[in-house]
C-alpha cells in the first residue's frame, strides 16, 4: 500500500484540503448573476458592431494581421519588454510556491520598511508585490499598443473597440471586487494560510500543494 509522504515542518494546525470542503456547506450558483454578467458581456459587443460595423470590420482585420504576424514578434526588443513585464505575477506565484524558504528569508530582510511593516503578515507583502506587479502590466500594455517602436498599433478611436474594451475591463473588475468582498485578500491569496504573526509563517516550510 502507497504511503503517503508528511511534511517534518507541517505545524499542527495544518488541515487538509479535502476535509475543509468536506465541512463547507455546499455551493449555490446564481444563475441570475450568471445571466447578468452574460448580457454585460454580450450587449455592448452587439450594440458597439450595430453602431460601428467598420470598426468591428477593423478589429476583425487587425486580429488576423496579429495572429499572422506573430513570429514576427519574436524579434521584437518591445515585445519581450512587454512579456517580462506582464510575467511579474507569475514570477512572484512561482517564487512562493517553489522556493518557499527563499521568500520566508526575504520578509525577513525587508521587515521594518515599507513592504512590510511591523502589523503586516506575509499576505500582506504579497499584496505589495502584486501592486507593483499592476504598475508593469500597464507598462507592458503601454509598450505593445501605444509605443512608436511597438510590435503593435495605438487603439483606433472608433466607438467598436472602446465600447467593447471598456465593458470588459468593467466586468472584469468587477469580478476582481465581487471576489475580494466576498472572501478577503487571505482567501483570494493562494498563500492565505500565512500566520498572522509578523515574524512567522508556518506555511512557509513546503510548497502550498506538497504533502
Amino acid at each position: 500500500r502507497a504511503v503517503r509522504a508528511t511534511s517534518p515542518n507541517r505545524d499542527k494546525s495544518y488541515v487538509p484540503e479535502s476535509e475543509k470542503h468536506a465541512s463547507r456547506p455546499a455551493t449555490v450558483t446564481d444563475r441570475k448573476l450568471q445571466a447578468l454578467l452574460s448580457l454585460a458581456l454580450i450587449l455592448p459587443f452587439v450594440m458597439a458592431a450595430a453602431l460601428d460595423p467598420s470598426g468591428l470590420a477593423r478589429a476583425s482585420s487587425w486580429l488576423v494581421a496579429s495572429v499572422v504576424a506573430a513570429p514576427t514578434y519574436l524579434a521584437s526588443p518591445a515585445f519581450w519588454a512587454a512579456v517580462a513585464c506582464l510575467s511579474v505575477e507569475r514570477a512572484v506565484y512561482t517564487w512562493i510556491w517553489c522556493w518557499p524558504q527563499s521568500f520566508k528569508k526575504f520578509l525577513e530582510r525587508v521587515d521594518g520598511t515599507p513592504m512590510k511593516r511591523p502589523s503586516d503578515s506575509p499576505v500582506d507583502v504579497i499584496v505589495r508585490l502584486f501592486a507593483v506587479n499592476k504598475f508593469f502590466q500597464a507598462l507592458g500594455f503601454a509598450l505593445l499598443y501605444f509605443a512608436p517602436f511597438g510590435p503593435g498599433a495605438a487603439a483606433p478611436p472608433r466607438v467598436f473597440p472602446v465600447v467593447v474594451g471598456l465593458s470588459l475591463a468593467a466586468v472584469g473588475q468587477a469580478l476582481n471586487v465581487g471576489i475580494y468582498k466576498a472572501i478577503g485578500k487571505n482567501g483570494v491569496s493562494p498563500f492565505g494560510r500565512a500566520d498572522s504573526s509578523p515574524t512567522t509563517a508556518p506555511w512557509l516550510g513546503r510548497g502550498y500543494f506538497v504533502g
